[in-house]
């Protein structure tokens, strides 16, 4: 499985403070460089939620499906009776 899409999002019970910044600051040198689980595990205060939601998928058949999209786009045949799909 492979992750193709992830949010990390901040409590709002939240009041910043220089060290507070700090902390935020190493948690998005590690996001930036795409170590999620080390970012949640970084030390941070009590009053400080954070949540991390990530959508996985397997890459091999979820790309085929966005391949084999495109190429019906591209020629308009998208399906009418296809679910969640919209025409523009």
């Amino acid at each position: 499985m492979t992750p193709i899409n992830a949010r990390l999002t901040m409590g709002e019970a939240y009041v910043l403070t220089p060290e507070k910044k700090a902390e935020i600051d190493n948690v998005d040198e590690h996001l930036k460089k795409g170590e999620a689980k080390q970012a949640l595990e970084v030390p941070r205060p009590l009053d400080l939620q954070l949540t991390l939601a990530a959508v996985f998928m397997p890459l091999e058949p979820t790309t085929k499906a966005v391949d084999h999209a495109e190429k019906l786009l591209a020629v308009r045949q998208v399906p009418r009776s296809q679910p969640g799909v919209k025409e523009g």
